[in-house]
Parts: structure tokens; C-alpha cells; sequence
């Protein structure tokens, strides 16, 4: 069964109005906030809106957005719940800064690097860091930003969609959350596993709602402004395909492979952010079923960080390299892939996930076709060893990652690898180039 969130940004405050950036500065709502507000409410009742809790920061700008569009629609007894978590991003020293005295102060680039990194922190000792302001007394200084990030504000808000937001939605029920431009934008990154760059496209308005539509595991589908003229943002479907624009981007899942090590969602954002992934329908004619006759493709590792592999109903082609040396089949099944480990997950985790050795001898009478799918980090991503405290590789077994190229030897010797490097290194061994 699908389940709705309902977000809505936070309505103009004065500092805005005067081209401010309010941070985590308290800041009442403008004449044309409480327009903005009033407004909200009345869309959301006319769309027969009804809410079980209210969701907020702690921020007069978000607390006074909501309340003010509840009461358009007389929706005032729920449950509400504040969290700093909700709060929007601190602009460190640039807070309370309007865009005329930062361009007059910064270089173009210096701006650009803050649209997405930190900007410079203000000290615990300054009146405008958190740790100075009673309300947030009870939380750990530690928790408490002199600045943010993009990813930052994405790791803030986190915990309380994981442990507050999704039992409300998980139990059939439909919050609505009243933030920031920022907060927003996170839960949005959150939902829809963007990159910090795919998330600063997003068209985040103060005081229009936005519905989004997640499936029955949370997972998300789309999501649509209330009362623009805009298309919604769906996830591709199959079924749609007509609707999908050229040259989708794929999105493989670089959050599952960091969870998977333990590490923070977004550790290989900054890796995989422009993929050099590769997708290939490949085809195999048969051979000769004589006892030296050749292979069809052979041993070799993949390049990159995995692959997933979909092979037809074929038997007894594609092989594998067991530990002791010895090869054995992997069989097609209908519902399932074949998951390849690359070279650079190997490098990651110190050898202690191998890269798949495998080859192809199709000597079955028809032609076998195959399509893969190959998950590579950026070009110039430098891939070093990761300390997982994984256990030895050589650990009961003297079967060793094989390095084929130089940049490998170097990344399983626990050196760093330009990826662009291996694949280039790799690609001319493979295929006997030669510069």
C-alpha cells in the first residue's frame, strides 16, 4: 500500500525579505510569509488533507509556517514534534550575511564551493553558534554546527526520519513536516538517494507543498508540487518508458555498498558521483566442443566496483575461480543475477572481498547472450585501502587477489589507485594495446 509524506518549506521570514541567510537564526514570518502560509493551508485542505502529526524544527519561521496553515483548515489538535534536526542549514560566518555583502566579500568560486561544502565556522565562543542559545542545552556540543554542508544536514536529519518520521508512515498514517529550503532538500536527497549536485536542482519553493509518494517499503516513487503547473518527479518505470527522457541516469546504489561495510551512507558518494559505469548486451557463439578448443572469454577480474550480471538460459558457460584454483559452473536461474566483485571494492576492503575471477567457454549448441552491467567509480576517483577492521583475506586460505596491472598491485599493497589509471592499464592488457 503507498504511503504519502507531506513536506512544506518554510514561508519567508523579514531577514529573507531583505535577501538574508537566516541559518539558524530565529526570524518571524514577513506580510508575504504569512501569505504564503495562509495559502498553504488552503491548498492542502481543498486537496482533503488530513494530518496525524505535525513534524517541525525548532525555528520560529518553521513553527509559525505551520501553525499558520493548520489553522486554515481548522487542523489544530495533533500531535506536534520539534527537533533540531528539522532546523535549517547553519551558514556558519555567512549567517545573517545578505547575497550583496557576500559577493562583495568572496570570490564567485569561493560562493560555489559553499553552495555544497561548509562555509567557514563560527567559533563556540560567537553568540551565533548553537551551543551559546538555551534552547539547545540538552543536546551534546558535539552534535551542535558552527557550519554546514550539504551532506552534513543530510546526516542531521537522518536519525529522525529513521526513528521518528518512518513509524508514523510505516503505521498507515500521513505526517506532514514543516522545515527549511535546507532540511527539505536533505529528506529529499534522503528519499530519492541523490547526489549533493542532482539535489541542488531540486525546485524547493517557500510555502508550496510537495507530495511525495513512497511504496510500501518507503522506498521512493514520486514526488509532485501542490498547485504548480510542474511534472512530477517520478521514479522510472518500465511501464512508462515512453515518459523517460534520453539518457537516464542510473543510481546503483553506492549507499548499499557503504552500509553493507559499515560505513556512513554517503562515504562513496564523492567516488561515484559521476560513474564511469558501463552497460553491454553481449553475445557468444558456440564453439566446437573439442577438448583444446578455446574460450569464448577469458579469466580476467572486472575493472570496477561490481557488476550485475543477467545471463540467458544457457547451461554450463560462464565459470568461476574458486580459491583452490579450481573452476566451477554457475548455472542460470531465472530469478536471480550473477553479482561480479570488481578490483576496486578489492582495494577498498584490503583484499578481503576478491575480485571474481571468471571466464566463458560456450560450447552449447545455441548463442548465448548476456547483459551486464558494470558499476565503475569516477575516472579520476583516487581508491585507497579502507581501515573496515575486516578480517585477513589469509585467513585459512592461500588463495591471494590477483593483480592484474600495475595501479592494482599498488592499491592491494595498500598504496592509492587512480581508477582511470587501472581501467586504462587494464583495458591495454586485455586487449593487447599499445600506446
Amino acid at each position: 500500500m503507498a504511503k504519502t509524506l507531506v513536506l512544506l518549506p518554510a514561508c519567508e521570514t523579514e531577514l529573507q525579505a531583505k535577501g538574508a541567510r537566516v541559518g539558524w537564526a530565529q526570524d518571524g514570518l514577513s506580510a508575504k510569509g504569512v501569505e504564503q502560509a495562509q495559502k498553504a493551508g488552503k491548498l492542502l485542505t481543498d486537496a482533503g488533507f488530513k494530518f496525524d502529526a505535525l513534524f517541525t524544527s525548532v525555528q520560529k519561521q518553521a513553527v509559525c509556517t505551520a501553525w499558520t496553515a493548520l489553522m486554515e483548515g481548522n487542523e489544530v489538535a495533533i500531535p506536534q514534534y520539534q527537533s533540531y534536526r528539522l532546523n535549517d542549514r547553519h551558514w556558519g560566518s555567512l549567517q545573517g550575511c545578505s547575497e550583496k555583502d557576500l559577493e562583495a566579500k568572496y570570490s564567485k568560486e569561493e560562493l560555489g564551493n559553499w553552495r555544497v561544502g561548509a562555509p567557514p565556522s563560527v567559533a563556540t565562543s560567537d553568540a551565533q553558534h548553537p551551543c551559546r542559545d538555551p534552547k539547545y542545552r540538552a543536546i551534546p556540543a558535539s552534535l551542535l554546527p558552527g557550519s554546514e554542508s550539504m551532506a552534513t544536514v543530510v546526516q542531521r536529519v537522518q536519525p529522525l526520519w529513521d526513528d521518528a518520521i518512518t513509524p508514523f508512515l510505516l503505521s498507515s498514517k500521513t505526517p506532514l513536516v514543516v522545515a527549511h529550503e535546507a532540511s527539505i532538500r536533505a529528506l529529499c536527497q534522503l528519499l530519492e538517494e541523490d547526489t549533493d549536485q542532482e539535489a541542488l536542482e531540486y525546485n524547493i519553493l517557500p510555502g508550496v507543498p510537495v507530495i511525495v509518494e513512497l511504496d510500501e517499503d518507503l522506498d521512493f516513487r514520486k514526488k509532485t508540487p501542490l498547485g504548480l503547473k510542474a511534472k512530477a518527479k517520478a521514479k522510472p518505470s518500465a511501464r512508462a518508458a515512453h515518459d523517460l527522457k534520453p539518457g537516464p541516469k542510473p543510481k546503483p546504489q553506492p549507499k548499499a555498498m557503504a552500509l553493507g561495510l559499515g560505513l556512513a551512507p554517503q562515504h562513496f558518494e564523492s567516488f561515484t558521483d559521476r560513474s564511469f559505469w558501463v552497460a553491454r548486451v553481449i553475445g557468444y557463439p558456440p564453439l566446437p566442443r573439442a577438448a583444446d578448443v578455446g574460450l569464448s572469454c577469458g579469466e580476467h577480474s572486472d575493472y570496477g566496483c561490481w557488476t550485475i550480471l543477467s545471463q540467458d538460459e544457457t547451461r554450463d558457460a560462464l565459470e568461476v575461480r574458486f580459491p583452490d584454483g579450481s573452476w566451477q559452473k554457475v548455472q542460470p536461474r531465472e530469478d536471480a543475477f550473477v553479482i561480479n566483485l570488481g578490483d576496486m571494492l578489492s582495494v577498498w576492503t584490503q583484499g578481503r572481498y576478491v575480485a571474481t575471477r571468471h571466464r566463458v567457454r560456450q560450447t552449447a549448441g545455441q548463442f548465448r547472450t548476456s547483459v551486464a552491467f558494470f558499476y565503475e567509480p569516477n575516472l579520476d576517483a583516487v581508491i585507497r585501502p579502507l581501515d573496515l577492521g575486516l578480517a585477513s583475506p589469509q585467513s585459512g586460505r592461500s588463495f591471494k587477489p590477483a593483480a592484474s596491472t600495475g595501479p592494482l598491485a599498488r592499491g592491494l599493497a595498500g598504496g592509492p589507485v587512480v581508477y582511470g589509471e587501472h581501467l586504462y592499464a587494464k583495458v591495454s592488457s586485455n586487449f593487447n594495446l599499445q600506446a
